[in-house]
């Protein structure tokens, strides 16, 4: 089944803090995307984060690629299989977001960094990146302080595209400050993020 692709049996699921996020999440959503949802909520409780950050991180991958780990910018995807055939052929994927979390960036050696761009197909090897690389550098501070404080799912999701999901804009206008971040992303688009958790996840 495709990852954008309802079931046909979704119903909308309550709060239940026994239940993974997959079950709680609130929309039509695949099986696929149930299971990238899985995914994402595995590797934030391995990494010693809160469900309500494993939610936000959740809805960017959502806002970013669908859920869809072979997401390619813009709007569509590409197989492991395409990508190695033709990368190998010198294409360039430097500007195009890939993964669940639409990384970009000149290709580097597997395993490091943002890794190769076949690394960035693979949904664990995405979301360790923002958890590990991302997360717990400068651009990280203001999402773990709200971690820390206890902001909602709707709050750490914002703060999440703004800082982490940050476009060019936002990287280069890193040194002027968080309100030029803020401008530079645009705070129609951080309303629009925090309003996407609060519908996915309403019983968070």
């Amino acid at each position: 089944m495709g990852f954008c692709s309802p079931e046909p049996n979704d119903v909308r699921y309550g709060r239940d803090e026994g239940a993974p996020l997959s079950r709680v999440a609130s929309g039509n959503f695949s099986m696929a995307q149930r299971s990238m949802m899985d995914l994402i909520e595995r590797e934030a409780v391995a990494h010693g984060y809160p469900r309500d950050l494993a939610a936000a991180l959740i809805v960017n991958a959502m806002a970013e690629s669908g859920l869809n780990p072979y997401a390619l910018q813009p709007g569509t995807s590409i197989t492991p299989e395409a990508m190695r055939e033709r990368a190998g052929r010198g294409e360039d994927f430097s500007l195009r977001g890939i993964g669940l979390f639409q990384l970009t960036a000149a290709a580097q050696p597997s395993g490091i960094g943002k890794g190769s761009y076949l690394d960035r197909l693979n949904p664990t090897f995405n979301t360790r990146y923002m958890l590990e690389d991302e997360l717990r550098s400068g651009f990280g501070s203001a999402l773990r302080k709200a971690i820390d404080n206890g902001a909602g799912v709707d709050s750490l999701a914002a703060i999440f595209a703004r800082d982490l999901e940050r476009c060019r804009l936002c990287s280069v206008a890193w040194s002027g400050g968080r309100k030029g971040r803020t401008q530079d992303h645009g705070d129609g688009a951080l309303g629009e993020r925090a309003g996407r958790a609060r519908q996915m996840f309403p019983g968070l």
